[in-house]
């Protein structure tokens, strides 16, 4: 409903101006290729001579498919935050007549955009505005999303403008049967595997989510061994996947090839993928926002919807099945973000000035924040003042490549060592934990053996495995108070906030059964310290 009423909007005012132009930001690649067909069909069937043309335009479009979309833009193109950073404002220049024509912007899925992620978000729409507004635009917003707890808020913080805020739903909706199963004397994994081969028996089409990578393959590895049979009906789902796995499986289950589909939150957000009937939570996500955009898959299309939400042993999952009035009462958690987180504002802020020389008095009619940080990156050398005090420049003509939206480190490739070919990705900060010598990655039901990691090129070298273990590792992580910007309390305990350096230290890795996840074996790593600052809250309890 939500898609259909902005979609609306936008095609009159493309219809109305064959000039004009609109922007559509999705947080995820499959999200935004699933509303590409939408657009395309609902464009295509108003009957105009030249019906508008959506574009797609994020890291899996094909070099030579951006050249053409770069040199011909569309009125409406199709990205995500991270291509906005890299694809878009850091080669303006370019695309100068599709910024001089921007009418709109839209986010979907608002409530994604919290926390540093958010916080990249904000700087990455602020430089956006700024840049239109030297070309002469100053296109409109629209935000949507099914779960968040502060809407007008949140969206002003966000983008920087007001909002009118639409909250009351009219739409029809089917019923949801939700049952909490707090399993005893057996593993959660357990109960929620034979949850998931019960309805796929009963004939349901089932979802289930997941809150690990690992956690994913190795369910859908277990149900495989239990149910032989199922092996061409289920499959698991995540990011790191090539971008044509990823579509093959998208399309297997729309069209009802699939029984069952494990994922982790790649597929949490508002991807269409068709009639579920049956949505299993294996363990409670960490909010409600996350619930019930996972719990929203299922009940579609007027049919009823089961969900399943297994609790795990700790401590959160046990409150929220001894509290269902918090789960069922309606409200959803407040999205909030820090804009002037200094490490994200510093990096932006650079990226800012090297797009377009930041002026003093832009500085001026902002935040005391903004310029605080300003200061702080002209005494770095990162950003250096005219001789009339009067802009600011960057030293460095692109320093986009060493920002990373999502905080998660540039991604390593993964090669089959027998036959050269690419299986997929991992983030920086998951290689050392899943793919560091020896261990052992699942991807896609089969196991590889980890031969090497080769830090310097990005890459990881793995080969097939017929092995009955997976692996983890082991280790301790220490949190450091650099620096304390406020104090507070909390009942009766002292809280901070402040400036923290957290260090990841890993010392070996252990092989576990396969099947009943049994340890057999430690074996040492060597593996350099992780080490990062951020921005903490804290809690100090007494001895």
């Amino acid at each position: 409903g939500k898609t259909l009423l902005f979609s609306m909007a936008v095609l009159e005012s493309l219809l109305q101006d064959p000039d004009s132009k609109a922007l559509l930001i999705y947080p995820t690649k499959a999200l935004a290729r699933d509303q590409l067909a939408g657009f395309r069909s609902l464009a295509g069937g108003l009957g105009a001579l030249r019906p508008p043309r959506f574009e797609i335009y994020d890291g899996d479009t094909p070099q030579s498919r951006r050249r053409k979309i770069r040199s011909d833009p569309p009125q409406a193109l199709i990205t995500n935050p991270d291509m906005l950073h890299m694809g878009l404002l850091s080669h303006h220049r370019a695309w100068e007549p599709f910024l001089r024509g921007l009418r709109w912007i839209v986010l979907d899925e608002l409530h994604v955009y919290r926390g540093i992620f958010g916080a990249h978000v904000h700087h990455i729409l602020a430089r956006l505005q700024r840049l239109c507004a030297r070309l002469g635009a100053r296109p409109r917003f629209i935000a949507a999303s099914a779960t968040v707890g502060n809407p007008g808020e949140f969206a002003r913080t966000l983008a920087g403008r007001e909002f009118a805020v639409v909250q009351r739903s009219g739409a029809p909706r089917s019923a949801r049967e939700v049952l909490f199963l707090n399993p005893r004397g057996v593993s959660p994994y357990t109960a929620a595997l034979r949850v998931i081969s019960e309805s796929v028996r009963a004939g349901l089409s089932s979802i289930a989510f997941t809150k690990a990578r690992r956690v994913t393959e190795l369910l859908h590895t277990w149900l495989v061994q239990q149910e032989p049979e199922l092996r061409d009906r289920v499959a698991p789902y995540r990011a790191g996947y090539l971008p044509e796995e990823r579509r093959r499986l998208e399309a297997r289950l729309f069209r009802g090839e699939l029984s069952a589909i494990l994922s982790t939150s790649a597929l949490e957000l508002g991807i269409d993928v068709g009639g579920l009937d049956a949505c299993v939570l294996v363990g409670y996500p960490g909010s409600l926002i996350s619930s019930w955009q996972r719990i929203g898959r299922v009940g579609r299309e007027r049919r009823d919807g089961l969900v399943v939400l297994v609790a795990m042993p700790d401590a959160l999952d046990q409150y929220v099945v001894r509290h269902p009035d918090l789960f069922f009462g309606g409200e959803f958690e407040k999205a909030v973000l820090d804009p002037w987180n200094p490490l994200v504002a510093g990096q932006h802020l650079t990226c800012a000035a090297a797009e377009e020389p930041l002026a003093a008095a832009e500085l001026e009619s902002g935040t005391k924040q903004g310029r605080a940080v300003v200061d702080s990156l002209v005494r770095e050398g990162r950003l250096v003042q005219d001789r009339d005090g009067v802009r600011f420049f960057s030293f460095r003509r692109r320093p986009h490549r060493d920002v990373n939206p999502r905080s998660a480190g540039e991604p390593f490739t993964i090669l089959d060592a027998r036959s050269g070919g690419t299986l997929g990705s991992i983030d920086g900060k998951r290689v050392y934990h899943e793919c560091h010598p020896g261990a052992i990655y699942l991807h896609a039901g089969q196991s590889y053996l980890v031969r090497e990691l080769d830090a310097e090129r990005r890459k990881v070298l793995v080969e097939p495995a017929r092995v009955d273990y997976y692996t983890v590792v082991l280790g301790d992580k220490e949190t450091e108070i650099l620096e304390r910007h406020a104090s507070g309390s909390v009942a009766s305990f002292p809280t901070g906030l402040g400036r923290l350096k957290v260090t990841v230290r890993i010392r070996e890795y252990q092989k576990k059964r396969l099947f009943d996840g049994e340890p057999i074996s430690n074996h040492p790593l060597e593996i350099p310290p992780l080490i990062f600052e951020t921005i903490g809250f804290w809690v100090e309890l007494p001895p």
